[in-house]
């Protein structure tokens, strides 16, 4: 006579790859995802308890539930992160079983501390694939890089030695320009606020007037290079200036001010 628990164990089996079959039928790169990981447990000993059925069950629900087809890569990611978020903890919403009538839960034979190590490994796996080495999780060697090695004329050997100064590298005329029309800018805005005096003009103005309130009237130029255009009310006389920033424009509405004889304490 067969034994009762084997033949159950049979049929959930058997359950089980009717429902993988049909489940992962579209799903190209789960099968992917599967020997790669599968290869993880045989090789690391803290996967090995997410070996068999868990393991497929993981796979299918991570991948199955996004809304888009996945790449090989982008499949490995969603189902470390799944991993890593605390499924397999103690509290989590853990793996249930699709193929039972009654609730139950694929996960009861893992202990709290194997599913602890499987979490942490995944979420060590997740940062070093956020810093591109995906090898180190594959433990296979690097890619060699598809960039060409340069020949710098002042270094010994090829891509080594002091890399020459940015500002006498190939550059492009539109960046010249702009990094021209910056400094420009910076230079402007220095000569606006004097460094050898002990207060500037915007310094003196708040210590004659205290409680002056500026106004933003426009903002123009394009993001890498804005206008600010500020006011200041004083005395109802409207004193307006432009700066590549607020509190340079604010420096300008200032010094024009200041400019006036009238402002000045003891005139």
């Amino acid at each position: 006579m067969l034994d009762r628990h084997r033949c159950l164990v049979a049929l959930a089996a058997l359950r089980h790859a009717k429902w993988f079959q049909a489940r992962v039928n579209g799903l190209k790169s789960c099968v992917i995802i599967l020997r790669i990981l599968r290869d993880m447990c045989n090789r690391r000993p803290a996967w090995e308890p997410l070996k068999g059925w868990p393991l497929e069950l993981i796979c299918e629900k991570a991948i199955a539930t996004c809304n888009r087809p996945l790449g090989a890569g982008e499949a490995l990611r969603r189902v470390m992160e799944c991993l890593a978020s605390g499924i397999l903890l103690p509290g989590g919403p853990g793996l249930h079983d699709p193929c039972e009538k009654e609730l139950t839960n694929t996960l009861t034979a893992m202990t709290d501390e194997e599913a602890e190590a499987i979490t942490y490994s995944a979420q060590h796996a997740l940062r070093l694939m956020a810093f591109g080495h995906i090898y180190k999780v594959l433990e296979m060697d690097p890619l060699p890089s598809s960039k060409p090695s340069q020949k710098y004329p002042w270094s010994d050997r090829e891509g080594s030695g002091l890399k020459r100064p940015y500002e006498d590298g190939p550059t492009d005329d539109k960046d010249l320009i702009k990094k021209m029309k910056r400094n420009l800018r910076k230079v402007l805005d220095s000569k606006a606020i004097d460094t050898n005096q002990p207060m500037n003009a915007l310094m003196r103005l708040n210590q004659i007037r205290p409680g002056l309130q500026y106004k933003l009237l426009s903002q123009s130029g394009p993001v890498h290079a804005p206008v600010f255009t500020m006011s200041v009310d004083l005395d109802s006389t409207v004193y307006e200036a432009s700066g590549s920033s607020k509190k340079t424009a604010k420096l300008h509405v200032a010094v024009k001010v200041t400019d006036c004889d009238q402002y000045w304490p003891g005139q």
